[in-house]
């Protein structure tokens, strides 16, 4: 039975006692005596069980609490976690042998770039609650039949059961179909160690923004208990892996390419699975035969062997010094020396600047388990092996720049063709034709970010005839500027929808049918205003004085001219 001192304090030591069946004695001075000799009672450290709900770093025990047990430089203390149920407990303990991972997973993964990068990062959890950097993702994508899912199980290998998730229900490996509650309650149990997620396609495409905030904000929100008051707050602080077939840009831009922001896309960190995990740094790759054999033999291995390389890792560094300080100096200092040979040579904007402190971190992780014999590789070989994955992102950080680029060339355009053209709209309900009518506008009764432009085809293609239609409307769609023809099960009909125009006589009696290219008016003027992930990004001060220096906006004077006009025709 276990009495916390909170519980012995405010009195709710006798009823726990109670449902547990023990008998009390009615008498106060009884109770109050029982009550005092709790209190003074001095258990032996080495027998005591500690009682924890947060898991992690512990400063107070220089060591991690871990669901299994407090870990710390040469032993380990079991603990109760109040979390703990028995299928957690089989997915964090560790099982198997430590010597049969060594042979048959590290040192196999390790003679292949992103199957050692895998080890790698998933080893250098740890260090990330030692110094100043926050939860980030690194997320494979590709084609099928790549080896993305063995990759995140080779790195739960290191911590957890890292069976295949689609055969073993033990697995540590969660897919993405959760919702932000579940999330939360997740990131609370990855703290300290790694968060793996499988089939991002899993995830709806507008919860993954708000998932990605949540995950990276760090902290869980503040949550009302049933009789008012505020539940405590969680913090975590974690690295998590990732796989699907798209990547996370695509991800953010089918949601709202607002979301798509630099600041998110530097902590969910896209690495490209060109080819198949077995190709070497020359881009050699097994024979599919051989490949296949050895991915079934690493899959059957990560379930039967996994969880020690973690900790012996998380204590072999604790040795390294005798407290938090100490260790956060040491690992700093080794961080900048790496920190300069990743950036050397590169121009790089600040967020990205910010990631190669994380890659910084991976390698002098990848030291670190090279120096305690964990991983049978070289110092040079370690950053060869964070260098290609780095290398792999910064290409995805160019294609990154290259569609914000072009999406905001798109939206740049459409603002100066409405500002030069704005006087040539007619009113929807206008019965008067309008000379050289380059397209309408609408005013609906649920306010000013209700309006709408409608553009002609011809207006359409005026303003983007040296692009490709189709493109530009994907574009315009995923930022909700351009309002689409969907169908009953919400996907795309086509990219224009129909309306009735007054100034156009239809052969049935009533105003023409006509199709009109739908702009949002509202989100048009303000959609550089909301382009920020407030909270968790930090936008470049050079990138933002760029967007807002090329908006040429409707002046405040032609909104005022356009807005008297549609009053006057709401009131005929």
């Amino acid at each position: 039975v276990y009495l916390s001192l909170a519980d012995i304090d405010a009195n709710k030591h006798i009823r726990i006692l109670l449902e547990r069946g023990f008998h009390i004695s009615p008498n106060p001075d009884v109770r109050n005596k029982f009550k005092s000799f709790l209190q003074r009672w001095k258990l032996k450290v080495d027998y005591m069980i500690p009682f924890v709900n947060e898991l992690g770093y512990s400063a107070k025990y220089h060591g991690y609490f871990m669901a299994d047990a407090l870990y710390l430089k040469d032993t380990k203390k079991y603990i109760w976690f109040d979390a703990t149920n028995d299928s957690y407990l089989k997915q964090v303990t560790p099982a198997g042998s430590y010597d049969k991972w060594k042979e048959n997973i590290g040192n196999v993964a390790v003679k292949y770039p992103l199957p050692a990068f895998s080890l790698i990062y998933a080893l250098s959890a740890p260090l990330l609650q030692l110094i100043d950097l926050s939860t980030m993702f690194v997320h494979f994508y590709g084609n099928s039949s790549r080896g993305k899912t063995l990759l995140l199980q080779l790195a739960t290998s290191t911590h957890a059961n890292a069976i295949d998730p689609n055969v073993g229900g033990n697995s540590y490996i969660q897919n993405w179909n959760t919702t932000n509650a579940g999330l939360e309650n997740m990131a609370r149990l990855f703290n300290g160690s790694i968060g793996v997620f499988d089939e991002l396609h899993m995830c709806d495409d507008k919860q993954f923004a708000q998932s990605i905030y949540t995950i990276c904000s760090g902290s869980s929100k503040t949550k009302a208990t049933g009789n008012g008051n505020a539940q405590k707050k969680h913090d975590w602080k974690f690295l998590a892996l990732s796989s699907g077939e798209q990547s996370g840009f695509e991800k953010l831009s089918r949601s709202n390419i607002t979301f798509a922001t630099l600041g998110r896309a530097s902590r969910f960190v896209d690495v490209l699975v060109k080819n198949q995990i077995f190709t070497d740094f020359d881009g050699n790759e097994l024979e599919s035969i051989e490949s296949e054999k050895l991915a079934t033999k690493l899959k059957e291995e990560c379930g039967l062997n996994f969880g020690h390389a973690g900790r012996d890792f998380v204590q072999q560094l604790l040795n390294l010094a005798d407290s938090q300080e100490q260790l956060k100096k040491l690992i700093e200092q080794e961080m900048s020396i790496m920190f300069d040979k990743l950036t050397a040579g590169l121009t790089l904007k600040n967020q990205e600047r910010r990631v190669m402190r994380n890659f910084a971190m991976i390698a002098v992780a990848g030291n670190f388990a090279v120096m305690f014999d964990i991983l049978p590789m070289t110092e040079e070989q370690v950053f060869a092996t964070v260098s290609h994955v780095r290398n792999i992102w910064l290409k995805e950080m160019e294609h990154f720049h290259s569609q914000k680029a072009k999406s905001e060339d798109y939206t740049v355009m459409l603002k100066r063709w409405l500002a030069k053209n704005i006087n040539k709209f007619s009113a929807l309900t206008d019965p008067e034709p309008k000379n050289n009518c380059k397209g309408y506008y609408q005013l609906l009764a649920r306010g000013v970010k209700s309006n709408l432009y409608l553009l002609t085809s011809d207006s359409f293609y005026e303003v983007f005839g040296d692009s490709k239609i189709s493109d530009v409307s994907t574009e315009l769609v995923s930022k909700n500027i351009l309002i689409p023809l969907l169908d009953d099960d919400g996907n795309l009909k086509r990219y224009q929808k129909s309306y009735r125009v007054s100034s156009i006589a239809g052969t049935d009696g009533y105003p023409a049918p006509v199709r009109l290219y739908t702009i949002d008016m509202g989100i048009l003027n303000s959609y550089h205003d909301n382009d920020d992930d407030h909270g968790i990004d930090d936008y470049d001060a050079d990138d933002d004085a760029r967007h807002h220096s090329t908006m040429s906006d409707v002046s405040q004077q032609q909104i005022m001219d356009m807005m008297k006009k549609m009053f006057t025709e709401m009131s005929k």
